[in-house]
């Protein structure tokens, strides 16, 4: 079964089917900066071996490759080409109306408030594992204090 991604959920997940791997925003672009193909594999597997169950998780992975019947190299091709594209701008904050502004903080505030309340193996957004959000937040918060919007900062 071919590798892809599964981005209808809050988090991105690498699946070929039979074994799926969490990566954030920071792996997806360290994978994607990876010269070679053999940078990525070691890459991905030091992601993985630092997920919950490293052993299962290593284990996981090369059973995940030695099943797939293709080279491992074809399949970090394939990996290679699904892997999610950055935005090819910054999304203009200086845009959107106060009203819009005040929704999206809220959100984002409400996600962070949910992954706080939650235990380590129980995370919903994983806010505090990918970088954008901290960086959504910020870029919100900077145009909010622009505006001379009232707001509560989120407590990174």
């Amino acid at each position: 079964m071919n590798w892809h991604f599964v981005t209808e959920r809050p988090i991105p997940v690498l699946t070929n089917g039979n074994y799926s791997v969490v990566l954030t925003d920071k792996a997806i672009g360290e994978l994607r900066a990876a010269p070679t193909l053999e940078d990525m594999r070691r890459i991905l597997y030091e992601k993985v071996s630092r997920q919950r169950n490293p052993q299962r998780g290593l284990n996981g992975l090369d059973a995940a490759f030695n099943a797939d019947g293709r080279p491992v190299l074809e399949q970090l091709q394939e990996i290679r080409d699904v892997l999610p594209k950055p935005l090819p701008f910054p999304v203009n904050t200086h845009a959107f109306s106060d009203n819009s502004l005040e929704m999206l903080h809220t959100a984002t505030r409400e996600a962070f408030d949910e992954d706080e309340s939650r235990p380590p193996n129980d995370k919903r957004f994983f806010v505090r594992e990918y970088s954008d959000w901290k960086d959504w937040s910020d870029r919100l918060e900077n145009e909010m204090r622009r505006r001379n919007l009232r707001f509560e900062p989120i407590p990174w």
